[in-house]
């Protein structure tokens, strides 16, 4: 149990990105428990339009609900609407889920902080979600599918030709 943390990333030219600092575990989510100094930082990542929300969304019951801050799809458009980013309208195209952040202060000093969110690696961007092993069970299941059919299909032929003749 968690939640996922989308902090508005101010850039130097005062505009503002979203960005999917990844998944904080429930017991850390009071403040004092992670402190954050408000510093410059570098951050990787890969540009994201947002989820897809499942296809009831008018219907479903379970909605995003940006009065109360409580999002259970990420979709940029709505994010932007709390972030008080000044370029709203870039803001709300994408989000960056980052892979990788590092503070300017580290930098210099030449060590990395420990971060208390859990991110994507850069290898989970890496991996098809077909992979090989996939894709061959995935053409087993419908070669098997396909042959049991036929032979179903056969089966029944013959046994209808039998009460003809």
């Amino acid at each position: 149990p968690g939640v996922l943390v989308v902090t508005p990333l101010r850039l130097e030219d005062g505009s503002t990105v979203l960005v999917n600092r990844g998944h904080l575990p429930s017991y850390r989510l009071d403040r004092a428990t992670r402190k954050e100094v408000p510093t410059w930082v570098r951050v990787r990542g890969v540009l994201e339009e947002g989820e897809i929300p499942n296809l009831v969304g008018k219907y479903a019951r379970l909605k995003n609900r940006p009065d109360k801050k409580q999002y259970l799809y990420l979709l940029a458009d709505e994010l932007a609407e709390n972030a008080n980013a000044r370029n709203h309208e870039e803001c709300a195209q994408a989000l960056v889920t980052a892979i990788d952040v590092l503070y300017e202060d580290d930098f210099k000093a030449g060590y990395r902080r420990q971060l208390p969110f859990t991110m994507k690696h850069k290898e989970d961007y890496l991996l098809f979600w077909a992979d090989e092993h996939t894709h061959f069970n995935y053409a087993m299941q419908w070669f098997g599918m396909g042959t049991l059919f036929m032979v179903m299909t056969f089966y029944k032929f013959v046994e209808v030709y039998r009460w003809r003749f």
